[in-house]
């Protein structure tokens, strides 16, 4: 469907405008097929549309997601003459008659802009992989020309023509004879733009090459975002504790664990945990189900690297949902157990439990909140007032512990609870 505010073509799944960022008219499924109907016949792209709905092409991402794939087809190789590309972003169709030297010139300037910029801003901005494109996490927006020339790292020159930026690992692209990119397995920029015969792309050293459309379809489908259900599961269920078993499995060590996070998908799972006698270390997993079930993912985890980028290096398919809001943006604070055995004292003095009630199975918490468990079941949710000090409160489990932090914080500290 079109834009209203800056007559954009943009996906039906989209809430927003990727370009102008306004709100498009979302009527019934009849509405949005004979506005996407017009919108084609308005760029004069019926051939392409009707080609790549019969053959299977068009896709459609879950409702959530931010923004739609910067090229949601290609068309066939070679394209018809009257056919063109139905875009979701505010760049224009790509010259097909382009002469490929100018081409190359082009996504040269476009792939060292893109790398100067993705390099000066790496620290602020941690860039992944969505969909095959280059995408800035804290911006929520993927990355693209217009970005460059703003920052001057490319010529305005280029203003108007429809350059990609991609990022994708080149030893996937070693399936498709007609392109050799190396066999590299990290996640590397490449700059992209349409031709005649292909789609040309221009990466670090000599890496370059013309793709065939069908190849790049086949490509995009491997970094297509999981968008399947997420859940939290919980310790009842056979879920919950396969996936504990094949951390345990990993780390051969058979230990117990506090599950401080877990939430899982058809495809995905990422898990935080933390043995009982270091319940202020929290340790990190992200799984995969497969014929065997669940296997714990090698990502390695470290202060130096953002989490998601640690994620996305290793599956970029997995839908970074699965991960908590406390390791995307949160600060981490946590103080030891031991630093809080004076609380449950003091509620024992006071008749606010029994003893019947003790020991403490758990305790968890900074300077201002605190969750705890005692061995009876009963769960409290402690916060500090300067002027009274620690104030308990009751709750029934830890979703009512995440709902009560979340009413009074606006970045509440999730990591305290154990999730059971």
């Amino acid at each position: 469907m079109l834009c209203k505010k800056c007559k954009t073509a943009v996906a039906e799944t989209e809430r927003r405008c990727p370009y102008c960022g306004a709100k498009p008219n979302r009527g019934r499924k009849a509405k949005q097929t004979v506005g996407l109907a017009v919108a084609c016949l308005v760029l004069g792209m019926c051939g392409t549309y009707m080609y790549m709905d019969s053959a299977g092409l068009l896709s459609a991402d879950a409702e959530d997601m931010a923004l739609a794939l910067p090229v949601e087809s290609f068309a066939p190789t070679p394209p018809a003459a009257s056919e063109a590309l139905l875009v979701a972003t505010p760049a224009p169709i790509s010259d097909l008659q382009k002469d490929i030297s100018e081409v190359w010139l082009m996504l040269e300037a476009a792939y060292k802009g893109a790398m100067l910029y993705t390099e000066a801003f790496a620290e602020e901005r941690p860039y992944i992989s969505r969909n095959g494109y280059a995408y800035d996490m804290r911006a929520e927006a993927f990355l693209t020309a217009q970005d460059l020339i703003d920052a001057a790292l490319l010529d305005e020159a280029f203003a108007g023509e429809r350059i990609l930026l991609l990022y994708i690992r080149p030893a996937d692209t070693a399936d498709f004879t007609e392109i050799s990119l190396g066999g590299s397995t990290a996640l590397s920029l490449f700059a992209a733009y349409e031709t005649k015969d292909g789609v040309a792309l221009v990466g670090t050293g000599s890496a370059r090459g013309v793709m065939f459309r069908e190849s790049m379809h086949e490509l995009f489908a491997r970094y297509a975002v999981s968008e399947t259900v997420i859940k939290r599961p919980t310790a009842d269920t056979a879920e919950y504790k396969d996936i504990l078993a094949a951390i345990a499995d990993e780390e051969e060590t058979g230990a117990a664990y506090d599950v401080r996070f877990m939430a899982a998908d058809e495809e995905f799972a990422f898990v935080v945990v933390s043995r009982p006698d270091a319940a202020h270390q929290l340790l990190p997993f992200a799984l995969e189900w497969g014929e065997a079930g669940w296997q714990v993912l090698p990502c390695h985890f470290s202060p130096d690297r953002h989490v998601a980028e640690e994620v996305n290096h290793i599956v970029p398919r997995m839908n970074l949902r699965l991960l908590p809001e406390f390791l995307m943006d949160g600060d981490i604070r946590l103080n030891p157990s031991a630093d809080y055995e004076f609380i449950a004292d003091y509620m024992l003095e006071a008749g606010t439990i029994t003893q019947a009630d003790m020991p403490v199975a758990f305790a968890s918490g900074n300077d201002e909140m605190l969750y705890m468990v005692l061995a009876s079941g009963r769960a409290f949710l402690g916060r500090y007032n300067g002027e009274t000090g620690w104030e308990m409160l009751p709750v029934q489990n830890w979703m009512e512990a995440e709902m009560q932090m979340r009413g009074v914080s606006k970045t509440p500290p999730l990591y305290i609870i154990r999730q059971e």
